[in-house]
């Protein structure tokens, strides 16, 4: 019913390690939430990357626990890693 997900970047906020706080909203099993996540950036000026992890709550999004045999749960909180990587343009 949902095969599609998507996040939005609405905001990329220097800290002063040098690394950047990620926020923008998260649309997932046809609902959307605020997210913020820590990313790094990487580049050796040819080749950039961003890399980062958040934690994610699937109940927030309208999904049931899943259980199993009475004793067995998934957690519904999930850590989703991404990494994206692209190459600067030459004019």
């Amino acid at each position: 019913k949902f095969p599609d997900g998507g996040f939005s970047l609405g905001a990329l906020t220097p800290e002063a390690n040098g690394n950047f706080i990620a926020t923008g909203k998260l649309t997932f099993h046809g609902v959307t939430r605020e997210l913020s996540f820590p990313v790094t950036i990487t580049t050796d000026r040819k080749l950039f990357a961003i890399d980062g992890e958040a934690l994610v709550d699937t109940r927030e999004f309208g999904l049931p626990v899943i259980r199993k045999f009475v004793m067995l749960r998934v957690d519904p909180i999930v850590k989703v890693h991404f990494h994206l990587q692209g190459a600067a343009q030459n004019n």
